[in-house]
């Protein structure tokens, strides 16, 4: 009885300490938003995707352009006094309304798949909802979302980790960026961990029901029917999703077996979520690609994706064909994760914590144990195998996505922070003789060294993309 009652009071406390990390994320996104400004206006061409296709419905008619995102370029948007003031003014730009009678085709994006944007439609025209009340909604929606993912994230990081390691992970999501994409419905950036929490609420949910469909089962189809809606609104971020998932896995691995066919299965199962939106996707582009682009959607993919050529690139892309892998890397690592663009939008500057620094402070704590302790706990190593692990998602786009992430690379905070950087900080602070039983019982050694594998093919394919490029 008092081992079930011990339970219970456990299992209640992680509850309240959950809900206190939701409305703490949720409150601080929300004051930032209603407060500043500059956080709020910061980034206009990822919302306004899904504005513009409103303002497209309203100026063409709903099914103008195949339903395919749009953009309308800034200078065709009503023009304002004040710069920061007021929701959806960006630059002197009010990007909710086009400058009266101007009637303006915008520019069609077919690499890009548009589900926010159909859900937006939808709204406007179901519903009734004004332009306005849609971008507070989904903003709304984006916030809520984010502040329970986290606070997810932080109960399933302090159980696994030990103490203090969800403080960490919370520290590490308040500053500009976090906020700047806690609230950006199209990007969406902390909807990628739930790759990461998926394992864990399954096993949460099977814990609770003995009976009926196995682990596996509900893993491998909430995987597809995930991956498949989230590939459906921005593919961009597929590479984290497979990263965050076999994070998510490991850390299941230590109160249930996870064998190795688990894995394979579930990135099976990724893989063919985001095979089949791809598939939709090209029936329902494959006509606007050619006629717009005046290629296929698929090479249009590797031209300007990849950088398979060098030829016909538009010019914002050309200068990444030059550039080789080492270069992109560099590129990514000197880079201050508060970077120029934050730091020009936000007024801020002298913040100079980057890769570099981050990689400085984790070799000089590693020195530090080896000297100290004579050897490098068996919890360090594992985290660093699982920080390993969670780069290879940044690294796949960094190398792989060459052109577009030279041209983006204000998103390294996306890729590093989902979740490389917060599971680094947990070793950079664990100076103490703890031995947690948990993460030393987590069978990860296999799996590193399929990640191995990767990373080598990983390196050997993106230095094939650069020859190839400079035929």
């Amino acid at each position: 009885m008092k081992i079930l009652s011990a339970l219970r009071a456990f299992q209640n406390s992680g509850k309240l300490l959950f809900r206190l990390y939701a409305l703490f994320f949720l409150t601080y996104y929300f004051l930032l938003f209603l407060a500043i400004p500059q956080i709020r206006n910061y980034e206009s061409s990822a919302w306004r995707m899904i504005v513009d296709r409103l303002i497209a419905n309203q100026e063409f008619g709903k099914n103008s352009f195949g339903n395919l995102l749009v953009i309308y370029p800034e200078r065709f948007k009503e023009s304002v006094e004040s710069e920061t003031q007021g929701l959806g003014i960006v630059s002197g730009r009010n990007m909710l309304k086009l400058v009266d009678n101007t009637n303006t085709i915008p520019e069609i994006y077919t690499s890009q798949f548009g589900l926010i944007g159909e859900f937006a439609s939808s709204l406007q025209t179901y519903f009734d909802f004004s332009i306005f009340e849609i971008y507070i909604a989904l903003t709304c929606i984006c916030i809520l979302f984010s502040s329970l993912i986290l606070a997810k994230v932080c109960i399933i990081l302090r159980d696994f980790l030990g103490k203090g390691t969800d403080v960490l992970f919370a520290l590490c999501y308040l500053g500009p960026w976090a906020a700047i994409f806690a609230m950006n419905f199209y990007y969406f950036m902390f909807v990628n961990l739930l790759f990461m929490v998926i394992p864990t609420l399954i096993h949460e949910f099977k814990s609770r029901k003995i009976a009926g469909v196995s682990f596996e089962r509900i893993l491998y189809t909430t995987v597809f029917s995930l991956t498949l809606l989230f590939t459906l609104t921005n593919y961009t971020y597929v590479s984290v999703w497979v990263s965050c998932l076999v994070i998510g896995l490991l850390i299941v691995s230590t109160e249930r077996l996870i064998v190795a066919s688990v894995y394979i299965k579930s990135l099976i199962a990724l893989s063919l979520g985001a095979g089949s939106a791809l598939i939709l996707h090209l029936i329902k582009v494959s006509e606007y690609a050619r006629t717009l682009k005046e290629v296929s959607w698929i090479e249009y993919i590797l031209r300007n994706k990849i950088g398979i050529t060098g030829s016909n690139i538009p010019s914002e892309y050309a200068l990444s064909t030059s550039k080789s892998p080492f270069d992109v890397v560099h590129l990514y690592l000197k880079e201050p994760l508060l970077n120029s663009i934050v730091e020009e939008k936000l007024h801020l500057s002298g913040f100079t914590i980057n890769g570099y620094t981050l990689l400085i402070m984790l070799s000089i704590v590693i020195c530090f144990q080896k000297v100290h302790r004579d050897t490098i706990s068996l919890y360090v190593t594992n985290v660093l195998k699982l920080s390993f692990i969670s780069s290879l998602g940044p690294l796949t786009w960094i190398l792989i996505m060459r052109p577009h992430s030279w041209d983006n690379v204000q998103v390294n905070y996306i890729f590093v922070f989902m979740p490389f950087v917060p599971i680094v900080m947990s070793v950079l602070l664990d100076t103490s003789d703890r031995f947690n039983e948990k993460i030393c019982r987590i069978r990860v050694e296999g799996i590193f060294k399929i990640a191995l594998a990767y990373f080598g093919l990983i390196i050997l394919t993106s230095w094939l993309i650069y020859f190839l490029s400079q035929r």
